[in-house]
């Protein structure tokens, strides 16, 4: 039997200490900024705020990755959307040669496709210098790089017919980065270069290649030739956070949904709080 946490008496008293650290957290975000749980806030921000707050999630405006990173650095990039079976639009990440090593643009270079983990985007395979990032060092290497990015990420915040302040753009779970869209990316490049596809993942990436790769639905199994899983997660008893390991225990994220906050962005200066209807 797979071994589970259990939450009882002989829980550590600091462990409750972070839980009413939450809960109280909680109560003063909403408190102070006088936010009215089921209806929009009716004082807005000062307009700079608003400005950056659309930098940050609105694609039709907001520099794509290539133009704001990868093609600074040196490197040729282009931006590619895909669309998933339920709407979502995700954005894609393509630097098909390098600029040191093997930079021949005309030769078959082997895809290989980078995914980032919890609470990151593609940008992480592209912030640190050219010798330090794995996206360029497998440029300069002979490799066709492709970044994805997963739906409601920095870099993926699209769909066909939702908008992200509407609750049901955030209805989804880790099932959906698994069955949709990691087969979509993937299957994209694979189809793009009629070549099976070298796949890297960290943290979160790696949990979603292994769901993948054990569902037979996906096709997975046939569009990967080799994976390499950086700081593989499958399990939660390891966690050395007691701020996250009380929340998975009293699945944090199920009480803050009753009150409808969907997302969860550290870099938005506004809270955003949808109630569920």
């Amino acid at each position: 039997m797979l071994a589970q946490r259990k939450l009882d008496s002989r829980v550590p008293i600091s462990s409750w200490s972070w839980y009413c650290v939450i809960v109280l957290l909680l109560s003063c975000s909403c408190s102070c900024r006088e936010v009215n749980l089921f209806t929009r806030p009716k004082v807005r921000a000062p307009q700079g705020r608003l400005e950056v707050r659309s930098l940050l999630t609105d694609a039709s405006s907001a520099p794509g990755l290539c133009d704001s990173i990868i093609k600074a650095a040196g490197y040729p990039c282009e931006e590619v959307t895909v669309q998933t079976s339920d709407g979502f639009l995700l954005g894609l990440q393509h630097i098909p040669y390098g600029v040191a090593g093997i930079t021949n643009d005309t030769q078959k270079r082997p895809p290989v496709f980078l995914q980032h983990g919890l609470t990151q985007g593609g940008d992480d395979w592209v912030l640190n210098s050219p010798s330090q990032s794995l996206a360029y060092i497998l440029a300069d290497r002979g490799f066709d790089v492709w970044i994805g990015n997963l739906r409601g990420t920095r870099f993926s915040h699209g769909h066909t017919t939702l908008s992200p302040d509407d609750w049901r753009f955030w209805d989804w779970s880790f099932n959906e980065h698994a069955s949709i869209d990691m087969p979509t990316m993937v299957g994209y490049v694979q189809r793009s270069t009629a070549s099976q596809v070298y796949y890297v993942g960290h943290s979160q990436g790696t949990i979603m290649a292994l769901a993948a790769m054990s569902d037979p639905d996906t096709g997975m199994s046939n569009l990967l030739k080799a994976s390499a899983l950086l700081a593989p997660i499958a399990y939660m008893q390891h966690m050395k956070s007691q701020l996250l390991s009380v929340s998975v225990d009293l699945m944090l994220d199920k009480i803050v949904g009753i009150f409808g906050t969907r997302e969860f962005n550290l870099n938005k200066y506004v809270i955003n709080l949808h109630p569920p209807t």
